[in-house]
């Protein structure tokens, strides 16, 4: 027992033990805050607290308030800027309220969204019963669990009558030792497996070859007009037909082109915007072999890759195309041609050969616009892939560190193909807009009159011709469900992006002849 007067020393004892404690505290971890489970976040967040014996509500607030980004704060500015009686708890019931998913949308994810994947069984049922939340009942969630999985193991667990627990044990194992798993060989089988692989690789390639042939066959269906409709061509969606031309004055009629990744068995990727054409044939041009560096050794009937030094073997056929040639070579437009070759590639992209100064700013007023990634289905999520894959094969995107995030759009094209371009809407109504005049097609009628000659040039990847200001190349960045990138050049959908590149017409030309952005 504490004797008599001893009272005050021993709270002098807890005042500097407290004091030792202020000084010697154990430093607190917090995590970063999930958006997208912010439950689960408050329970890692309670967890580091006990660990480092923080009690007081204030100073739960502090450390709440540190591990918080800007745009999570937004959210309770009120509760930062004047905290109430009990700051931590207020701030923690915002935030759950803000970022918590509501039942109704776990019931329609575990519905109508969740999917096996790439996950086992055990796993799936584990996250259906994290959504349905005791609130969906054992026989009708163990329904939708098993149809969820593939046929073949809802043949198999169909006809045993076993617990749910029973059914996820089994379920794991089929899957496990479906034809997908790796599983070992022995000495024996060697040699029948090899055979085996050899016919799988040269049914994977008949069946490259048949996607490539229905591809051609479904552009010519899907692109081709419709006879009853009579719609003007700037209302629909769908690509332009245009027919080509032949050096043997053959017309051939193409729908547009398609980014395919070709495997010619060379052990790199092909990527190329091929043209989907009305032929009987596929046809891989000059173009596509002098951008890869592919050399044809007729000899030997072969395709030599010089990079990974691969071959891909081929056979000589006859062919029945004509080979009789009426055109001269020797004119005026036919040299002129010839001297700019490079202009007339589809595939060309001279970055490197822009002659111009025109640079187009992206003036804004206030703190950086960020967003979150957006979810796409499996369908635009490849499509977006190969995209950004090919536009960071040409230098026209790089991978960004930028503060600044502007969420990936997917804009559905008049056929089944889609096409990817940046959602600026939050940047651009930050930015000071430039006044350029865009002209109008009707004020450009009367400058038409008594001329004789007319022409038109629609230009491939226009935009993509002029630069961005250096210190405005982080404003572009677009955040993907894979990456973060910017956009070194004008990109579509950029506040003033017509009027820099109409005042660019503008002083390349000047005045001598009448060029409008149309």
């Amino acid at each position: 027992m504490p004797l008599k007067g001893e009272e005050g020393s021993d709270s002098e004892n807890k005042e500097v033990q407290g004091s030792n404690a202020g000084c010697d505290r154990v430093a607190v971890r917090v995590p970063s805050f999930w958006t997208n489970n912010a439950k689960l976040f408050f329970i890692q967040l309670q967890a580091s607290f006990r660990l480092a014996g923080v009690t007081v509500e204030q100073t739960k607030f502090d450390y709440l308030v540190a591990a918080l980004d800007p745009e999570t704060l937004s959210h309770a500015t009120d509760i930062v800027c004047e905290p109430p009686p009990h700051p931590y708890t207020a701030l923690k019931s915002r935030l759950l309220t803000q970022f918590e998913v509501s039942q109704h949308k776990k019931l329609k994810t575990l519905i109508e969204y969740l999917e096996l994947g790439d996950r086992s069984p055990s796993v799936l049922l584990k996250q259906m019963r994290d959504l349905s939340e005791s609130h969906v009942d054992e026989a009708f969630l163990k329904n939708i669990w098993m149809r969820r999985l593939p046929s073949h193991v809802q043949v198999v667990l169909a006809v045993i009558s076993e617990s749910l627990s029973k059914l996820v044990e089994m379920a794991d194992k089929i899957i496990e030792f479906s034809p997908g798993a790796v599983n070992s060989v022995s000495d024996s089988a060697f040699a029948s497996c090899h055979v085996s692989q050899r016919d799988e690789q040269l049914l994977k390639i008949q069946k490259q070859i048949d996607e490539i042939s229905r591809l051609v066959r479904s552009g010519s269906r899907h692109a081709s007009p419709r006879p009853h409709r009579n719609r003007s061509p700037s209302k629909t969606g769908a690509q332009k037909r245009e027919d080509w031309q032949c050096w043997y004055h053959f017309r051939i009629a193409t729908f547009g082109t398609k980014l395919l990744s070709l495997d010619l068995g060379l052990r790199r990727t092909l990527q190329w915007p091929f043209i989907v054409a009305d032929v009987t044939k596929l046809i891989i041009g000059a173009d596509f072999l002098q951008h890869f560096g592919l050399l044809i050794n007729l000899k030997k009937r072969c395709l030599i890759d010089p990079l990974t030094n691969f071959t891909a073997e081929g056979k000589s056929t006859v062919s029945d195309i004509p080979v009789v040639k009426t055109i001269v070579g020797n004119s005026e437009y036919s040299e002129l041609l010839r001297k700019f070759n490079e202009i007339t590639q589809l595939n060309s992209f001279p970055k490197d050969a822009i002659k111009h100064d025109t640079v187009h700013y992206i003036p804004t007023v206030g703190p950086p616009v960020s967003a979150r990634a957006r979810r796409l289905n499996p369908a635009q999520l490849k499509i977006a892939k190969q995209e950004f894959e090919y536009l960071l094969e040409k230098g026209i995107c790089r991978p960004s560190k930028s503060n600044w995030a502007s969420p990936l759009h997917m804009v559905a094209k008049g056929t089944s193909d889609c096409r990817s371009t940046g959602d600026y809407r939050a940047l651009n109504r930050i930015t000071i807009p430039d006044k350029y005049p865009i002209p109008h097609i009707q004020d450009c009628m009367y400058l038409l009159n008594g001329k004789k000659v007319f022409s038109k040039a629609d230009l491939v990847r226009a935009y993509h011709q002029i630069p961005v200001h250096p210190p405005d190349i982080p404003k572009t960045a677009v955040i993907t469900p894979f990456g973060l990138f910017e956009f070194p050049f004008l990109n579509f959908g950029l506040c003033s992006a017509a009027q820099t590149f109409q005042g660019s017409l503008m002083k390349f030309y000047e005045d001598s002849i009448i060029v409008s952005l149309i």
